[in-house]
């Protein structure tokens, strides 16, 4: 039992790491906004209030893509307006709604 233990617990010591680091923001660029799914204030309010520009939408409310021309301190802002957590987008790709064909991408 013991030997499982300490397994689970280097298993652990290991994944959590890179799940961190799959899951972390790039220091500037288009981030994934996590609103409070329980709160009246929906992702876009977050960027809304944050000044910041709605990239992509997905299909729940608390959550959504943003970025922003004017980037020092967006990430701030996006925590005081109420952003929950921040995320790259990557790592919820599934969970957006997908771009029209005559949408350009960010930055192009």
């Amino acid at each position: 039992m013991r030997t499982w233990t300490f397994a689970g617990a280097l298993i652990l010591l290991l994944l959590v790491p890179l799940f961190y680091i799959d899951v972390a923001p790039a220091a500037e660029g288009p981030v994934a906004v996590i609103a409070n799914p329980f709160a009246h204030r929906s992702a876009l309010d977050v960027i809304a209030a944050a000044d910041g520009d709605v990239l992509r939408t997905s299909n729940w409310s608390w959550l959504a893509i943003a970025a922003t021309r004017s980037e020092p301190g967006f990430r701030d802002r996006l925590a005081a307006a109420g952003a929950l957590l921040l995320v790259a987008p990557g790592a919820l790709g599934a969970c957006f709604n997908s771009r029209s064909h005559d949408e350009p991408a960010y930055g192009s």
